[in-house]
């Protein structure tokens, strides 16, 4: 699934000065934001989850570290003013296919596996995004036991 982020994004780099469009920066944001959504649901921004958020995106967009650290101000800033997931969400929901979408919820559970307990607001908070962006409950679950065999050790 990840692979299919990936060339997704992959296929939006039209070029340009920092090999990003518009599109796939907007994509990252969303992206970001809604993983630091998922660290900030349980009041416990463990350094586990941050590591893990920052090597998703550096996988995912092929950004630096620097990218990736900057990336990652932006996300939380906006979560941190943001009054609710639509601003991001409707950015998935306008850019991603449906194997996208459940690639991003399973990137989501792997930050919330990230700390080896994955608390109860962190899975309503991944289960409303999934809700927003429209993805099957099949999906979700897939996403969800594929995230957690990874985190097992169990691939």
């Amino acid at each position: 699934m990840i692979k299919a982020l990936r060339t997704f994004f992959r296929n939006l780099d039209q070029g340009g000065g920092t090999g990003q469009t518009l599109d796939s920066t907007d994509m990252a944001l969303a992206s970001a934001a809604l993983m630091v959504e998922v660290m900030m649901s349980d009041g416990d921004q463990g350094t586990e989850e941050k590591a893990k958020i920052h090597h998703n995106l550096r996988h995912a967009f092929g950004l630096s570290e620097a990218q990736v650290d900057a990336l990652l101000a932006d996300a939380k800033a906006r979560v941190e003013n943001s009054v609710s997931l639509f601003e991001f969400t409707d950015q998935v929901n306008r850019k991603f296919s449906l194997a996208q979408k459940a690639a991003l919820i399973q990137q989501l559970w792997k930050v919330a596996y990230a700390d080896t307990k994955v608390h109860k607001l962190e899975e309503a908070t991944i289960r409303k995004i999934a809700e927003l962006i429209h993805l099957p409950h099949s999906e979700f679950i897939r996403a969800k036991q594929t995230a957690r065999a990874q985190a097992q050790g169990n691939f």
